[in-house]
């Protein structure tokens, strides 16, 4: 286990790569690591999201019908306390990431009202 007392990129900091690159989208993706047809799946999804942003959807609408989908189907495919770990796994890594770079989200008329109220 490393040291979190250094500041990032110094000695004894610890080795944030990994988890820092779960939270950035892919850019090239081989499926030669991946379930099978990953890469095409992940064309689909992205352009179902584009065709949201297109016809007006809220990024978050759009976030909350993906998790809709998704949590049962994780459910069904790891079982609830196999889901369960690999959402509090994944939870852990988001928080020790702390400021970990975020994917770029188009700004929607929704997202500038909550920034509005909250300035």
């Amino acid at each position: 286990m490393s040291d979190q007392s250094g500041a990032p990129g110094q000695p004894g900091a610890p080795d944030r790569t990994g988890i820092e690159s779960l939270l950035e989208p892919l850019e090239e993706v081989s499926d030669d690591q991946l379930p099978p047809r990953f890469s095409d799946a992940l064309t689909e999804l992205r352009a179902a999201i584009a065709r949201c942003h297109t016809a007006g959807i809220p990024e978050d609408t759009t976030l909350a019908a993906l998790l809709v989908e998704t949590m049962p189907r994780l459910v069904e495919a790891y079982g609830a306390d196999g889901a369960a770990a690999m959402l509090g796994e994944l939870a852990q890594e988001i928080s020790d990431a702390g400021g970990a770079p975020q994917a770029p989200i188009a700004e929607t008329d929704d997202a500038k009202r909550k920034a509005a109220v909250h300035d």
